[in-house]
């Protein structure tokens, strides 16, 4: 007879139109090898990730604890497989943890009257405190009531006992992540190889920053400690991963500290004998930007480039406890990311506090002209543990919230027979005093002409000519949104669709929300544009408003060289050409066997491997040349990691593959025809050919 208890571990992902969160449950399964190294010969755990699979596991077996992961995409979730384990299981302990869980007294007040079923809640690092409550539970047989009437002190563990909330102190964080022994190593995480899911480790811990707007900005985490066994850990995932080429990191700042050299250096030892990894998602550092910027040089272009802002309005900075390098440096950023062929991205939140539709458009201006190749622009959400969440700063910058579907994380699904309906939220703010309702809408409409013409430099070579002409590419960007009343009846729609999504897919209230999307789950099941109103519309920009978006950024370069006064017919051959190129490189781009050609009489590839603005006379050719469009093997592998998760036949889809990867890699490749030797060919990563018989200027 098995003696064992079972522990079942648990960090679910929604699964409705898709994979809500697409990485290994590292989190739950660091508390599980936590408690195997020091209990191995007395529990039984297992991980679970996906909800059918937990389901069909408690429908075999009853466990005698369930550790939860709450995050803000999958709380409800959890909370409502956990309301079915009680009254299946009543004497099964269901323990939460995570970061969606309040700070001050009100919250936990709040969170504990709607949610009774959960028995113990962890907060902070949760390794150390789940051993221990195993440790205190076994001591008392199991018996919840018995070991919450003893008095029993529960490091950094929360509960209600006869209608009060009881708090214990926080569990002192880990010195090292040494401490904690790898679930990789223990074979924790072996079950999920087989997935579509990505790799997920930490090589640090802890952030020293102390943002208002992040739950990270705590004290209790502004130590960072180090993982000093990455190596191994690295090895074992290298060889034993098979659906992805992706590797996802959990640190607060790669490539900030000088250990994290020698971990990019590793990472270039597995790309050339295992071909992995092939793209690294991580957030960088905040500041060392030249170490983060040669580590992407280590990396071989898997890596991109964070440059993390939130706004570039000292007044603003001020109000959410930040500082920001210099402009100037972010300049250097880009400019050496295009050297080292990795992507810059930076973030911007709407509707800090003090953000006004000039402060925001002025981060907009600083982010873009500097260079950077993706401004992510989100809204400001009031996540639990963050100083702008709590009720002083709310009534202090008369903060205004709804509530909106958080994207993807949504679905039906069964457990003991039984179906139930789940939706996620996010609470977000659309108004403060210093920014109206009104005015944020103008901003996101902003934000969206950003999102399609900027980020992914779907439009590169316009951006270079800008350059050469000495003109803000920002305010070309502007100069197209100024027109967005008169856009074709396509993309005019579009942008309408687009201001009603953000003003009508809101709630004053979770509850609110939750009925209607009950109501009308086959509605929101089955609609194939998803819930990401930003998502939505560049992929229907992309894939279905591609002829007329083309045309439209043709037309407005034209007014722009006729404004400079450099119009002539080689600029008008130039500019009709240059339109083909641009759109034969977004030619069917989810088609990785055939390869397309065109004939042109200017050399557009030195154009974009100049990395720089330069007269496009000079690159005409001597005589015409056929120039190939393909996909090479690297993009085929990235690509196919991603859509095995997300799938590509649907808007949704297709957005989500638009918003994770870098869209130059999912462009069409250029060589000479004829020429399939792509370190002999030149292509659009700034490899050459001899062309010296083609040019007519020198």
């Amino acid at each position: 007879m098995n003696s064992k208890k079972l522990i079942y571990l648990v960090d679910l992902t929604h699964t409705g139109p898709v994979i809500s969160s697409d990485v290994f449950p590292y989190g739950v399964a660091m508390v599980g090898a936590y408690l195997k190294a020091h209990h191995s010969d007395e529990v039984e755990i297992e991980l679970f990730k996906f909800p059918d699979d937990f389901a069909r596991a408690l429908e075999k077996r009853k466990p005698d604890m369930i550790g939860f992961s709450n995050y803000s995409w999958n709380f409800y979730l959890s909370y409502e497989f956990s309301e079915h384990i009680k009254e299946k299981y009543p004497e099964t302990v269901i323990v939460f943890g995570g970061p969606n869980y309040g700070l001050n007294r009100a919250e936990k007040e709040n969170f504990w009257r709607d949610f009774p079923q959960i028995d113990f809640y962890i907060t902070g690092e949760g390794e150390v405190s789940f051993t221990n409550l195993y440790e205190k539970l076994k001591a008392h047989s199991f018996d919840v009531r018995t070991l919450k009437a003893s008095g029993t002190p529960l490091g950094s563990c929360d509960y209600l006992h006869e209608g009060k909330i009881v708090t214990n102190a926080l569990t002192l964080r880990v010195k090292t992540l040494n401490e904690l022994p790898s679930p990789y190593l223990l074979g924790l995480m072996d079950k999920f190889w087989d997935t579509s899911l990505i790799p997920l480790i930490a090589t640090t811990r802890g952030c020293p920053f102390s943002c208002a707007m992040c739950s990270e900005g705590a004290a209790y985490y502004s130590k960072v400690v180090h993982n000093e066994n990455f190596g191994v850990e690295l090895d074992y995932i290298a060889n034993h991963v098979k659906n992805t080429k992706i590797l996802n990191l959990s640190d607060a700042n790669f490539g900030m500290y000088k250990q994290d050299i020698d971990k990019a250096t590793l990472m270039a030892k597995f790309q050339a004998s295992h071909g992995y990894p092939k793209s690294l998602l991580t957030a960088t550092g905040k500041n060392q930007k030249e170490k983060v910027i040669e580590i992407a040089s280590l990396l071989n272009g898997a890596m991109v480039v964070f440059a993390s802002l939130q706004s570039t309005d000292p007044e603003v900075l001020e109000n959410i406890k930040r500082s920001n390098i210099k402009i100037e440096s972010l300049k250097g950023v880009a400019d050496a990311s295009k050297i080292q062929d990795s992507n810059t991205v930076t973030e911007l939140i709407l509707g800090l506090p003090g953000d006004t539709v000039e402060k925001h458009k002025k981060s907009l201006k600083d982010t873009v002209d500097a260079g950077l190749g993706v401004i992510r622009m989100y809204q400001l959400i009031m996540l639990f543990q963050s100083e702008l969440n709590t009720p002083a700063n709310r009534e202090k910058y008369e903060t205004k919230t709804l509530y909106r579907i958080m994207p993807r994380s949504f679905g039906k699904y069964n457990v003991f027979g039984k179906t139930f309906v789940s939706v996620e939220s996010e609470e977000i703010c659309v108004a403060t005093k210093s920014m109206p309702h009104s005015d944020h809408l103008d901003c996101r409409e902003i934000d969206l002409v950003v999102e399609i013409l900027h980020n992914g430099s779907p439009f590169l070579e316009y951006w270079y000519i800008c350059d050469w002409l000495g003109h803000s590419w920002f305010d070309f960007l502007m100069q197209v949104y100024a027109q967005r009343k008169s856009f074709s009846p396509q993309l005019k729609n579009l942008f309408d669709d687009f201001r009603k999504d953000n003003e009508t897919g809101y709630w004053k209230s979770y509850m609110e929300l939750k009925t209607q999307f009950v109501a009308e789950f086959d509605k929101f099941i089955n609609n194939a544009d998803g819930t990401n109103e930003m998502s939505k519309a560049k992929a229907k920009a992309f894939f279905l408003c591609g002829d007329e978006l083309h045309s439209l950024m043709k037309e407005q370069m034209q007014l722009l060289l006729m404004e400079k006064k450099v119009w002539d017919k080689t600029f008008e051959l130039f500019l009709n050409e240059l339109d083909q190129f641009i759109r034969m490189r977004k030619t069917d781009v989810l088609n990785y066997d055939d390869v397309y050609s065109h004939v042109f009489n200017f050399d557009f590839v030195t154009l974009l491997s100049i990395k720089t603005g330069t007269d496009p006379r000079k690159l005409m050719l001597r005589q015409p040349a056929k120039f190939e469009f393909y996909i090479d093997e690297k993009q085929r592998n990235v690509y196919e990691s991603y859509i095995r998760i997300y799938g590509k036949d649907s808007i949704d889809a297709l957005g989500r593959l638009l918003m994770r990867t870098r869209m130059t890699d999912m462009f069409r490749r250029v060589r000479l025809a004829g020429n399939t030797d792509e370190k002999e060919s030149q292509s659009i990563d700034g490899s050459k050919a001899n062309m010296e018989t083609y040019y007519s200027y020198s």
